[in-house]
């Protein structure tokens, strides 16, 4: 039922994949995956196709600001088909388990990871399905069968797009950011991400694939082994994935070109050593200069999310950003409203200055007036970007892939969407 879905993307939901795989390992259960939103779906089809299915169960991902939307429907859903339990997961369900439970019609709240948690409901309810042990996500193969569309795209990247997800966790403290399945990294075997590469190429027909990990780049031997691993096996198609400034040299970078990487997304977030400080980030703004050129140098674009809002955050603060911004040598940059979610430190820092609730869902600052300082330091940054000489380094990107370009304008377009600045 759930999709990560921004203006410019649309992946495939790879968590409720992971579970469905995990499920249909088991002999007695029967599994089907719908993702409504790559298939367009309205409210209308979904409740034919539930209907079609008769399922027993609704497993579903509960979203951040779709969090009302998902709440309200699920409603709608128990109304109309009263016999079938709903599950949901999600980072959300993981920390106010009991609220849900208590102010929405979902029968059972799944807490963390995901896969064995559900069997076990579903095993404790039908004493006819057999007591196994699910594999972890580490050994879960995600079977592409499942999935009922492959119209998934990044901008400007070559489709369809493929999402493999190649560990769990992050170990940075990084104090805004939410960590659905905490700190801990659960690696996935390297063999098992192979075999889904090839997956996506021959299943899915993918001509790009996204390693959505929190952090791809965290472990340097275990990058270069997977790269090592993609040329053994001689496949052939352009990557993109997440990193930090802190986690790449040359040596990984080579190796990541020579496997097909195309794209490297950075969190840099500021220009400012004191928003950093803010942040819990630390890395050199030099070390950072280096490493883009060295990106450029082999022909790897790279993408710098910023993020602004935050009430301690000056002017001078913001106008730091634009300056190293100016100064760096990014393909792309992309400027977004910082929000602070609950669980982050930087919320409970922050959070008698937040107005928060879950039902109904609100996440914003009291104060009115940083919304508009937001849309001003917005306009500010699309000013200083689309009029300097970076915009021809974006407009080159669009040149060299004229088919990708119009196929991510097609895209969007279809969900009903546009495309602006790469947002955060």
């Amino acid at each position: 039922m759930c999709s990560y879905i921004s203006p410019t993307s649309l992946f495939p939901p790879i968590e409720l994949l992971s579970v469905a795989t995990a499920l249909k390992g088991i002999e007695t259960i029967d599994t089907k995956l719908i993702d409504s939103i790559a298939n367009n779906f309205s409210e209308n089809d979904l409740k034919n196709k539930i209907e079609d299915y008769s399922p027993n169960y609704i497993v579903t991902l509960l979203g951040f600001e779709t969090f009302s939307y998902d709440i309200n429907y699920l409603k709608k859903l128990k109304t109309q088909f009263p016999n079938i339990k709903q599950i949901a997961f999600g980072y959300y369900p993981s920390i106010f388990k009991t609220e849900i439970l208590e102010n929405s019609s979902i029968d059972f709240v799944i807490q963390n990871e995901p896969e064995a948690e559900i069997f076990k409901i579903i095993n404790f309810e039908n004493s006819n399905y057999k007591t196994e042990v699910l594999p972890g996500f580490n050994s879960i193969h995600p079977d592409l069968t499942l999935l009922d569309s492959f119209k998934y795209f990044e901008p400007l990247m070559p489709m369809p797009l493929g999402v493999i997800q190649t560990a769990r966790g992050c170990p940075y403290t990084c104090n805004f950011c939410v960590k659905s399945f905490g700190g801990k990294l659960n690696y996935k075997q390297i063999d098992i991400i192979i075999n889904e590469i090839k997956d996506w190429l021959t299943i899915g027909k993918a001509k790009s694939i996204r390693f959505i990990d929190d952090t791809f780049t965290v472990s340097k031997s275990r990058v270069i082994k997977i790269c090592e691993k993609i040329l053994e096996n001689n496949l052939k198609f352009e990557w993109s994935c997440l990193s930090r400034i802190d986690t790449l040299s040359e040596e990984v970078i080579i190796k990541m070109a020579e496997a097909g990487c195309k794209r490297i997304y950075f969190g840099i977030e500021s220009g400012s050593e004191e928003m950093l400080k803010i942040y819990s980030k630390t890395y050199s703004f030099q070390s950072a200069k280096e490493i883009l050129k060295t990106c450029k140098k082999h022909k790897i674009e790279t993408v710098g999310f910023f993020m602004t809002g935050l009430p301690d955050e000056t002017e001078e603060e913001f106008n730091k950003t634009l300056s190293f911004i100016a100064d760096a040598d990014f393909t792309l940059v992309g400027l977004g409203k910082l929000t602070l979610y609950p669980g982050t430190d930087l919320y409970e820092k922050y959070k008698d200055q937040v107005s928060f609730k879950l039902f109904p869902y609100e996440n914003k600052f009291k104060d009115e007036n940083l919304n508009n300082i937001y849309q001003k330091r917005l306009s500010l940054f699309n000013r200083k970007f689309y009029l300097s000489k970076k915009i021809i380094d974006a407009s080159l990107v669009a040149i060299k892939r004229p088919k990708q370009t119009i196929q991510t304008l097609i895209k969007a377009m279809k969900l009903k969407s546009f495309i602006p600045s790469l947002d955060n």
